[in-house]
């Protein structure tokens, strides 16, 4: 009698073992799959961020070019103005000179 409650309970014990390494097994692999996932989650973005990181090296690129393009306009339109204003001060100056000579020519009729 004593045998056969200690033999059902081993049995009894066997099962629960049995159904517990089952729990374990299906626990473990899900676990596996969702280790899987989000492995392949972190590659995926980890992949965008290199695309991301390359178009903002590209962009960053043609915002140089774009900033020392107009830096040279700049440095053409400051040449370009002051060469202007350089002739309006030389025709000035060739126009009092003319004016001068003018007013000398007039007084020297009216001698």
């Amino acid at each position: 009698r004593k045998i056969e409650e200690l033999e059902d309970n081993l049995e009894s014990l066997k099962r629960k073992l049995a159904n517990k390494d089952n729990e374990n097994s299906h626990s473990l692999m899900q676990k596996e799959r969702m280790l899987k996932d989000y492995k392949g989650l972190l590659e995926k973005s980890e992949t965008q961020r290199d695309g991301l990181k390359t178009e903002v090296e590209a962009l960053k690129g043609r915002l140089d070019s774009i900033i020392a393009n107009k830096k040279e306009q700049e440095i053409v339109e400051q040449r370009n103005l002051e060469d202007e204003i350089s002739n309006l001060k030389n025709g000035l100056e060739d126009f009092q000179k003319l004016s001068e000579l003018l007013q000398k020519e007039k007084e020297l009729k009216l001698q």
